[in-house]
C-alpha cells in the first residue's frame, strides 16, 4: 500500500476514494514457453496456475469493524444512511464488477423491511443458510441467480448465505453501476485515543454505505425492524440499471449475503449516541444541570446519619458480609482501587509481609477495614498463578544476592577509598579487576591492621574502614547489607547482573499495576457503585496498589534472608513500573512514545457502563489537563462487553467523548439537509460553506431522490441532470470530477456527536 497514514493527528482522519489492489482476486495462469532456434522441437513450455484469494461467499465476522446503526439496538435512525465499517481496507474493490474499470465496488448494502423481502427463512435478517453447491446447482424456476466464476479455494461444502429479493423491489432500490464508486471509500485515522481491544483493524478501514435510508414507525412501540444485508454483486453488471429485465417467469433474485444484521428506528431519540449520552447526562444531573459530586465511584450517602457510615461511604467504602477466623458473623469495609479523592500515600516500615498485616481495625467502632488485605491477597494469587513471572522473580532474587554477597565479601578486604579509586580510574566492577590493581599502596598499609584502625585526615591517606561494614567492628551483617544497597555502585551493579528478570518482573508488575488481570469484584465490588448507562470518575489509590504489588511479591520468600533481599531490590523494582506502565499501551499500538510521567505523581480515571461502549466499541476518549494538552492514556480496555475501563496519567480537567472517526454517521438533519464541505485544498478544506436540501422528510418524492420510492432512496447517478452528485458540485462550486467518493463522503457525513464531561474537583 503506496499510502502513509503514520502522520495522521490523534482525533483526525483521512478519506480516500478507494484502495484498488495490484492484482484482483481470482484465479489466474501463468504459462511460460520456449522456442529453440533451429531445432525442430515444437514449443517448450509448461503452466502453472494460481490464486489470489479473498473473501468471496462470506466474510468472517472479525473482518466487520463497526455498523451502524449498531445491531440490534434501537434508535432514531430514520434520517441516517446505514453503513458498514471493515477492517479490510481492499475488500470492497478486491473483484472486477466491471473489468473496464477497478474502482467499482462489487458490493453494495440494501436495506429493507422484513416483510419486503422474500424465501422461506424465518430468521430475524431473513437470511438463508445454504452451501455454495446448492447455491450453484439450478434454482426453482421463479428464482434468478447470478452466474460467477468461483476461486480455486471456494469449495462446494462451504457454508454461505443467501437473501431473496423481489425483482421489481431490487429495481427500486438497488444502485446503479455508475453510482456504486459512490457508495464505497476508505478511512485512514490514528488509533491513539482507541480501546485496544475495540480496535480490530490497521487504523485503515474501508466503507461501504447504503443508498436507501431506513424505515421508521411511529405506531410500533417497538420501533420499525430493519434488515441490512451486504450483497455480492458479482455477475449482475448487466442487471444494475433499475429496470433490468431477469427473463421470464422470474420475479425473485437470490444473492449472497456476506453480512446481515437487524436494528429498529423509531422517530423520536432512544438508543442512538446522542440519546444514550444525553440519557446519561440526565440520569447524573440535578436542577441546575450536571452535578459533577453525582459521577464519583461511590455509594449515595446522603440517606444516611451523620457518622462513620457516612463518612465511610461517602469516601468510597463498602460494607461486606465477615466471617472472622474466630467464627462470628458481622460485616467489615472495603474499597477497590477507585478512590473517590486522591488518598494520602501512607509510610509503612517495609512491605506487607502477610494479608493480615494489612487489616486495618478501627477499635473505636469495633470494625475492620480489609481493603489493603484482599490487595495483597489478589496480588499474592496472581503471582502464583503465573509460573514464568516466579521464575522471573526467583532468578532475580537469586541473581540480586549472589552479586550483593560477592560485593560484601570484597568489601571486607578492601577499603571504602580503594573502591572510589577504582570507579575513578574507570575500572568498573569490584568483581572484574585485575589482581594487580587492587594491590595499591594505600591496600596494603591497611592489610594487618585492626578492624577499627582509622587512617586518613589532612595527609590525604585512606580510611580503612571496611565497605560494607559501614564502621561496626562488630560485623553487624544486617547494618552491612543495608549499607551497601543504598550505595549507586551496589545498585548498578545488581541492576545490570538482573536486567533481564528485573525487565520481566517490572513489564508484570507494571501491567498489574493498571489492574490487568484483576478480578472486576475486587475492583467494583458492589453493583450499585456502577449502575447501567452510568460514567464513574476516580483516582487510583496508590496505598491499594502498593499493597497489591507487596502480595505479588511475597512469593518464594522462605526466611528472613529472603525478606531482607527481596526488600533490597524493592527499589530497583519500582523505580521501573512508572516506565513499564507509560509505555505499555504505545507498544500495544505499535508506537514510540515518551513515557511523559514527569512532575505527574498519580493516575485517574473513569469507568462506563453504557449501551454505548458495546455499539461504539472504537469509541474516542480524550482528557484533557487545565492547559488543554491531551493527558497520556495508560489504558483503555473493554472490562466487559458494555464496560468500558480507562486510566490516565494525572487528572483531567475535561472528558471528551465522541463517536468513532471511522464509523462516522452519514446522512441529513432533521430538515432533510447536508452540510456542504469545502473541498478546496489547504485550511479551508472540509470548513463548512452552506447547505444543501436532499430529502422530503415528510415522504414525498423530489430532491435528489429517486421517484416512487417514498423518499428513501438517494438519485447519485451522475448522468442525471438533478442528481446528488450534481447538485452538490454545483452548490460548492466545483467540476462534477471534483466529486468522488470521498469527497461525497466528506459531503455526506454527519458530525460526529461529542459529549464533554467536567470531572468532579
Amino acid at each position: 500500500m503506496a499510502n502513509d497514514f503514520s502522520s495522521i493527528p490523534v482525533g483526525d482522519i483521512q478519506f480516500l476514494d478507494n484502495l484498488i489492489p495490484a492484482l484482483a482476486a481470482g484465479n489466474y495462469t501463468i504459462a511460460v514457453a520456449q522456442t529453440l532456434s533451429g531445432i525442430n522441437t515444437g514449443d517448450i513450455g509448461t503452466t502453472q496456475k494460481f490464486v489470489v484469494a479473498a473473501p468471496q461467499v462470506s466474510i468472517d465476522p472479525t473482518d466487520v469493524n463497526t455498523t451502524y446503526p449498531p445491531q440490534n439496538l434501537t434508535g432514531q435512525y430514520g434520517d441516517v444512511l446505514p453503513h458498514i465499517v471493515l477492517n479490510l481496507a481492499l475488500l470492497p474493490w478486491e473483484r472486477p464488477l466491471d473489468g473496464n474499470d477497478t474502482s467499482i465496488p462489487w458490493m453494495a448494502l440494501l436495506i429493507c423491511a422484513p416483510e419486503e423481502l422474500a424465501g422461506p427463512s424465518t430468521l430475524p435478517t431473513k437470511a438463508n443458510a445454504t452451501t455454495v453447491a446448492a447455491y450453484t446447482s439450478a434454482p426453482a424456476a421463479n428464482i434468478f441467480r447470478p452466474t460467477i466464476t468461483l476461486d480455486g479455494d471456494v469449495m462446494g461444502t462451504n457454508a454461505m448465505n443467501t437473501v431473496q429479493i423481489p425483482i421489481t423491489l431490487f429495481n427500486q432500490i438497488a444502485p446503479h453501476k455508475d453510482e456504486l464508486k459512490y457508495l464505497a471509500h476508505v478511512r485512514a485515522l490514528n488509533m491513539g485515543d482507541k480501546a485496544v481491544d475495540g480496535l480490530t483493524g490497521t487504523g485503515v478501514y474501508s466503507v461501504v454505505v447504503a443508498n436507501r435510508f431506513p424505515q421508521a414507525s411511529a405506531s410500533d412501540p417497538l420501533g420499525q425492524q430493519n434488515i441490512a444485508h451486504l450483497v455480492s454483486l458479482e455477475g449482475m453488471k448487466a442487471y444494475l440499471t433499475g429496470s433490468a429485465n431477469f427473463g421470464a417467469g422470474k420475479d425473485t433474485l437470490e444473492l449472497i449475503s456476506l453480512y446481515s444484521w437487524t436494528f429498529r428506528t423509531l422517530p423520536d431519540p432512544n438508543a442512538d449516541f446522542q440519546g444514550l449520552m444525553q440519557a446519561m447526562v440526565a440520569a447524573e444531573g440535578s436542577v441546575g444541570g450536571q452535578d459533577p459530586s453525582a459521577l464519583w465511584m461511590r455509594l449515595d450517602s446522603s440517606t444516611l446519619a451523620a457518622g462513620e457510615a457516612q463518612n465511610r461511604i461517602a469516601a468510597g467504602y463498602v460494607p461486606l458480609n465477615y466471617l472472622t477466623r474466630t467464627g462470628e458473623k458481622t460485616y467489615a469495609w472495603y474499597r477497590g482501587p477507585f478512590a473517590p479523592f486522591l488518598p494520602s500515600t501512607f509510610v509503612t516500615p517495609g512491605a506487607f509481609p502477610t494479608a493480615d498485616a494489612a487489616i486495618v481495625y478501627d477499635a473505636e467502632n469495633g470494625l475492620f477495614d480489609l481493603s489493603l488485605a484482599a490487595s495483597w491477597q489478589v496480588g499474592r494469587a496472581m503471582a502464583l498463578a503465573d509460573k514464568s513471572f516466579g521464575a522471573n522473580l526467583l532468578s532475580l532474587r537469586r541473581k540480586a544476592s549472589m552479586v550483593v554477597d560477592r560485593i560484601q565479601h570484597a568489601g571486607t578486604m578492601m577499603p571504602l577509598q580503594a573502591r572510589a579509586h577504582l570507579a575513578a580510574a574507570g575500572q568498573g566492577s569490584l568483581l572484574d579487576q585485575p589482581f594487580d590493581l587492587l594491590l595499591q599502596k594505600y591496600l596494603l598499609t591497611a592489610v594487618g591492621e585492626p578492624a577499627n584502625t582509622v587512617h586518613g585526615g589532612g595527609d590525604g591517606t585512606p580510611s580503612t574502614t571496611m565497605l560494607g561494614i559501614q564502621g561496626s567492628a562488630k560485623g553487624d551483617v544486617l547494618s552491612a547489607l543495608r549499607g551497601l544497597m543504598v550505595d549507586p555502585d551496589v545498585q548498578a551493579a545488581v541492576s545490570a547482573a538482573t536486567a533481564a528478570e528485573l525487565n520481566q518482573v517490572v513489564n508484570w508488575l507494571g501491567r498489574l499495576s493498571m489492574l490487568y488481570g484483576v478480578p472486576f469484584n475486587n475492583i467494583v465490588a458492589d453493583a450499585r457503585l456502577l449502575p447501567e448507562e452510568s460514567l464513574r470518575f476516580f483516582y487510583l489509590d496508590a496505598n491499594w496498589m502498593t499493597a497489591l504489588r507487596d502480595g505479588a511479591l511475597s512469593i518464594a520468600q522462605h526466611s528472613s534472608r529472603d525478606t531482607y533481599y527481596s526488600q533490597s531490590t524493592r527499589g530497583l523494582i519500582d523505580a521501573g513500573i512508572d516506565q513499564a506502565m507509560a509505555t505499555y499501551r504505545s507498544t500495544l499500538l505499535g508506537e514510540d512514545s515518551e513515557p511523559g510521567t514527569d512532575g505527574i505523581t498519580h493516575v485517574s480515571g473513569f469507568v462506563m457502563r453504557s449501551a454505548i461502549v458495546s455499539g461504539w466499541p472504537g469509541l474516542s476518549v480524550q482528557g484533557l489537563d487545565a492547559a488543554g494538552n491531551t493527558l497520556k492514556v495508560l489504558r483503555q480496555d473493554h472490562v466487559s462487553d458494555d464496560v468500558l475501563l480507562v486510566l490516565f496519567w494525572g487528572s483531567p480537567t475535561k472528558l471528551l467523548l465522541t463517536e468513532p472517526q471511522e464509523g462516522f454517521r452519514f446522512g441529513v438533519n432533521q430538515d432533510g439537509q447536508i452540510e456542504l464541505r469545502s473541498l478546496t485544498q489547504g485550511d479551508a478544506l472540509g470548513d463548512p460553506v452552506g447547505e444543501l436540501h436532499i430529502r422530503n422528510m415528510d415522504g414525498a418524492d423530489g430532491y435528489c431522490m429517486r421517484t416512487d420510492t417514498q423518499g428513501r432512496v438517494l438519485n447519485i447517478n451522475p448522468s442525471d441532470g438533478t442528481s446528488l452528485i450534481k447538485s452538490i458540485a454545483q452548490a460548492i462550486g466545483v467540476a462534477e470530477s471534483a466529486v468522488g467518493p470521498a469527497a461525497f463522503a466528506l459531503q455526506m457525513v454527519n458530525a460526529p456527536m461529542q459529549q464533554t464531561f467536567d470531572p468532579p474537583n
